[in-house]
C-alpha cells in the first residue's frame, strides 16, 4: 500500500515496474524474469537469460493492449522445466505481479515447485480463497488478504 488505499494505482504500479526494470540487468543472482505479455510459439522468454523459458500448457487467454497479460482461467498454466537453479537452498526473493478477480474457495497457485500433495519444495498460492499462503519444507505461513 503506497498511497494509503487498499491497492496500488496504475501509475504506482508503472513506477514500481520501471524501478525493477532498471535494476534487473545489474543483479547477477537473478534466475528468472518473465514478462507475460507476448508469447513466442507458446513460450515466454526469460529476460534474465536464454534458459528457463515459461511454456504454456493447456489453454490460457492472452490480454492485449496497455494491460497485456496472461489470464489463467483454470484451463491451463505456465511451466518452467526443472533446473537445479530453482532448488532454493538459501535465502531468496520471489515476486509475482497478479491481478486476482474472483477466487474459488480452493484458491490458485502462483508459484509452485512442490510435488503434488507434498511440501518438498516451495509454493505460493491463494488459499483459502483470496488469502496468501507460503509452503516450504519447514512449514506453512498464511496471511489474510483481500486480493481483487
Amino acid at each position: 500500500m503506497l498511497n494509503g488505499s487498499a491497492w496500488l494505482t496504475a501509475a504506482e504500479i508503472a513506477e514500481l515496474a520501471a524501478g525493477i526494470e532498471a535494476t534487473r540487468a545489474e543483479d547477477p543472482a537473478l534466475i528468472g524474469d518473465w514478462r507475460l505479455a507476448k508469447a513466442q510459439n507458446g513460450v515466454f522468454p526469460n529476460l534474465a537469460g536464454d534458459q528457463l523459458t515459461a511454456r504454456i500448457v493447456g489453454e490460457v487467454k492472452m490480454r492485449e493492449g496497455p494491460e497485456a497479460a496472461v489470464e489463467l482461467t483454470g484451463q491451463g498454466y505456465l511451466e518452467i522445466a526443472d533446473d537445479p537453479r530453482l532448488d532454493l537452498g538459501q535465502a531468496c526473493t520471489m515476486a509475482a505481479w497478479i491481478r486476482s478477480r474472483v477466487q474459488s474457495a480452493s484458491g490458485g497457485r502462483i508459484i509452485d515447485k512442490c510435488r503434488v500433495g507434498t511440501a518438498n519444495g516451495y509454493m505460493i498460492d491463494t488459499f483459502p480463497g483470496s488469502s496468501l499462503r507460503l509452503i516450504v519444507e519447514r512449514g506453512t505461513l498464511g496471511c489474510s488478504a483481500d486480493l481483487r
